[in-house]
């Protein structure tokens, strides 16, 4: 994951990137290009780690010698 991680974009879907107003008692305004989306690979990719984690997940939340 930390491979892929670096090279997603921050919506998986096509979204307008947009800015926030200038907060309370700072100039910080926070903002986030547009997005395309993921790509079918990318999103293939990300699948994969979900269902991999899923089952290892269950794997040790069943295992009779968990605390």
């Amino acid at each position: 994951m930390r491979g892929v991680r670096p090279h997603l974009l921050w919506s998986a879907e096509p979204l307008p990137g947009w800015e926030t107003d200038k907060q309370l008692h700072s100039s910080y305004r926070s903002s986030k290009p547009d997005s395309l989306g993921y790509t079918p690979e990318q999103a293939g990719r990300i699948a994969e780690y979900r269902a991999r984690a899923l089952e290892l997940s269950a794997i040790v939340m069943t295992h009779p010698k968990r605390l």
